[in-house]
């Protein structure tokens, strides 16, 4: 899929070429997984590299914590400390 940017004032928001945003998407796919048999594995991830390879390992969603990025960044437990540009920057 092709992605296009469509953020404003450094933050960025990508749709892809079917006009869906990620948060759509990401809505769609709970939604569908939420049948009585069906269990959603979703490991976490740090930085953009960490995703990369939880896709490359099979896995259709993962989720970035704020605990994860501040230990990786800055070593340090997710008590406030890092801030929302640094998140977006892992990101």
């Amino acid at each position: 899929r092709r992605w296009r940017s469509t953020g404003a004032a450094g933050a960025s928001m990508q749709q892809s070429s079917d006009g869906r945003s990620p948060a759509a998407r990401l809505r769609e796919k709970l939604a569908g997984a939420m049948g009585p048999q069906e269990i959603l594995t979703m490991p976490c991830c740090f930085d953009a590299l960490s995703a990369k390879l939880v896709q490359r390992a099979g896995f259709e969603i993962t989720f970035m914590s704020g605990f994860s990025t501040s230990a990786a960044k800055l070593a340090l437990p997710d008590t406030g400390l890092i801030s929302y540009g640094e998140m977006l920057d892992a990101g």
